[in-house]
């Protein structure tokens, strides 16, 4: 149903952060890899538009308090179903069942992990009525209008009413209303103190949360032109995650502050590897192409956007996402 599609939204984007941190496993980011959801395109075509080897798929169905998710890993070369698994449980169960689905897959890819089994990202919630707010808030972000950004806005903030400690609530309302500011719907000192102070927040509760500290690097920018704290916040999301596409994007972004254009291009590069079908990423590499002097490459990056998305408009093209 249409008003559950935030609940497999947000368990597929749980999965791909727990087998993110798998080493030696790349996972597609879920800006690309939502792209699909809902389309009837086959699975050889998706891998090929994503440049990976193999595709997980599958669906959630919630009736009252019980959970139904299936979920199928297919090889893309031959099609071949390598598992597949049905979960039938209990809402209180999502989170076990999110990290039982994740370690199946590794398992189905034969990857073994150095670490140890896949441990829950810093900064979340036990608490299933915050837990189910926050991914509201995520799904809404993406949609990316003033209407959606709103809501996304007020599911956020009752996430964290309901659970002032959970991190990455706080961490998810300080990137949307960066992404008002953004987008002009908020005044920019205004919206960027805001985003900062929820962001500083966020990280005295989850000092280890990447996406935050790559937010906070990102603010400094505009805000007060705090180069030095801006370098600083980028090299320790870098240190927790340096193959996050957000934290990547974000070194791009400043690489570009600094006139640094090879090394720009590289950072945003392997963004894209990891979220190919971003287009704030994307138009963000076309930027570094102009302000370089590639014209050549700097149209065919744009082209290239609005073959994918040609109804994408973005008035502040560095705005992460």
């Amino acid at each position: 149903a249409k008003d559950q599609e935030y609940m497999s939204d947000g368990i597929a984007e749980e999965l791909l952060n727990l087998l993110a941190q798998v080493p030696n496993l790349k996972v597609i980011a879920s800006t690309s890899s939502f792209a699909f959801k809902g389309q009837n395109i086959e699975i050889a075509e998706i891998a090929k538009k994503l440049n990976v080897a193999h595709v997980l798929e599958g669906s959630v169905r919630k009736s009252s308090d019980k959970l139904r998710i299936t979920a199928q890993l297919v090889r893309a070369a031959d099609s071949t179903q390598l598992w597949s698994q049905n979960y039938d449980r209990s809402m209180e169960d999502v989170f076990a069942v999110q990290d039982e689905i994740a370690n199946a897959i590794v398992q189905a890819l034969q990857i073994k992990l150095a670490g140890g089994t896949l441990n829950r990202r810093e900064g979340g919630t036990q608490n299933l009525e915050a837990y189910q707010l926050y991914l509201r808030a995520v799904t809404a972000n993406y949609l990316n209008t003033k209407a959606s950004l709103d809501a996304a806005v007020n599911y956020a903030e009752q996430a964290i009413k309901i659970d002032p400690n959970y991190g990455r609530a706080w961490s998810a309302l300080a990137w949307i209303i960066a992404g008002q500011t953004d987008d002009g719907f908020l005044p920019a000192k205004e919206g960027y103190e805001r985003a900062r102070q929820m962001t500083l927040h966020a990280l005295q509760l989850s000092a280890g949360l990447a996406e935050a500290h790559a937010l906070l690097s990102y603010i400094y920018q505009p805000l007060d032109w705090n180069w030095a704290g801006a370098e600083a916040e980028l090299q320790l999301a870098l240190a927790i995650d340096p193959t996050d596409p957000l934290v990547l994007q974000s070194a791009g972004i400043l690489s570009m502050a600094f006139g640094h254009w090879d090394e720009a291009e590289r950072q945003l590069r392997a963004a894209l590897v990891r979220d190919p079908l971003n287009p704030w990423t994307r138009i963000n590499l076309g930027n570094a192409y102009y302000l370089a002097g590639r014209f050549t490459e700097a149209e065919e990056t744009y082209r290239e956007l609005l073959e994918r998305q040609p109804d994408f408009s973005d008035r502040k093209s560095t705005r992460l996402n």
